[in-house]
């Protein structure tokens, strides 16, 4: 993250977690997992009702807290009414797989949920307090200026991806007929220079602009791979115009534009929410002969591994090289 978080108290670090996450999570166990005394990665598990399940739950822990070289990691677990003892379990086992690599893992909080005045637990010291108002905190501010909103829920944020008016065969068929006649090339260089140009600016993607997308990705990777170079200056944007995008597609087409957004969330420093993208990228496949698009496999499988953003940028520099090379030079963000 270019901008890592600090912790503060405990009231600070659960008023914290739904700008980290982007939305407001419910039944879930939320680590934290510290570089120093900074944030380096945010994970969130649901509850889990079975011991297999909270044993999975524990490795997915280790492995990205080990991935992040992290020496600490802080738990929290959000849950009310029946569901608080698979909370409480789910809590214990991550902590004992935490303990026997090594992973100091101090002070878990329960909070029933994240709301200004509910009461947060030390589950260690017995200790009570208050949550603070997640909407005033530092985090909270650095998130909405970036344009990023934090969303009330998970559901909520899934709706971002959710398909909705799909663009019709009359439009596809007119994007088909102008790749055609301009060959592929000049028909790449116009479109990325046209998302790029949506991307700076403040509008939403025509049915235009999502077919000829929706054509372009699946089959020029070339092209694909140039559009991360918009991530080196306007990551959040671009994964807003990509979101919006896929929204409008389906089939392979959908899933190549969401494994975009997807990794401009990633590198944007919102993991969850690429988890989110990446889950929509496999689903718009899922019904399809097509497999799913190699970049998602690798996006997804780096993501799960807890692999930290920062890792993927080289992603992004590859692809300013590749829109250059097309003849579109994104601008990088000490240019933009």
């Amino acid at each position: 993250m270019s901008n890592p978080v600090r912790i503060g108290t405990p009231a600070d670090l659960v008023a914290a977690i739904p700008a980290l996450l982007g939305f407001y999570p419910t039944q879930s166990i939320v680590g934290l997992i510290l570089s120093g005394s900074k944030v380096a990665a945010v994970m969130r598990v649901d509850v889990a009702d079975t011991a297999p399940e909270r044993d999975r739950r524990a490795k997915d822990f280790v492995n990205v807290a080990r991935q992040n070289e992290a020496a600490t990691v802080l738990l929290v677990t959000i849950a009310e009414g029946k569901i608080v003892g698979d909370a409480l379990r789910t809590l214990d086992a991550i902590r004992l797989a935490l303990d026997i690599a090594g992973i100091d893992n101090p002070f878990p909080i329960h909070v029933p949920k994240i709301e200004a005045g509910q009461p947060l637990t030390n589950l260690d010291r017995d200790r009570d307090g208050l949550c603070a108002d997640p909407t005033t905190s530092a985090v909270h501010a650095l998130t909405i200026a970036t344009g990023t909103a934090v969303e009330p829920s998970r559901d909520a944020l899934r709706a971002t991806y959710a398909q909705g008016v799909t663009v019709g065969t009359n439009h596809m068929r007119k994007a088909r007929t102008v790749a055609f006649k301009m060959g592929s090339e000049p028909f790449a260089r116009m479109v990325l220079k046209d998302l790029h140009d949506v991307v700076t600016g403040s509008g939403t993607p025509s049915a235009t602009l999502a077919s000829r997308v929706g054509l372009l990705f699946p089959l020029h990777v070339v092209a694909r791979d140039a559009a991360l170079g918009l991530a080196l200056s306007e990551p959040h944007r671009a994964h807003d115009v990509l979101a919006a995008i896929g929204r409008q597609l389906d089939g392979i087409a959908r899933s190549e534009v969401l494994t975009v957004a997807g990794y401009f969330a990633y590198v944007g420093g919102s993991g969850p929410r690429a988890g989110i993208a990446f889950d929509a990228a496999y689903e718009a496949v899922s019904d399809h002969p097509a497999n799913p698009p190699r970049l998602l496999e690798l996006l997804s499988t780096a993501l799960r591994s807890g692999l930290h953003p920062d890792h993927l940028r080289d992603l992004a520099e590859a692809g300013h090289e590749k829109a250059i090379e097309l003849g579109v030079d994104f601008p990088k963000a000490a240019d933009a």
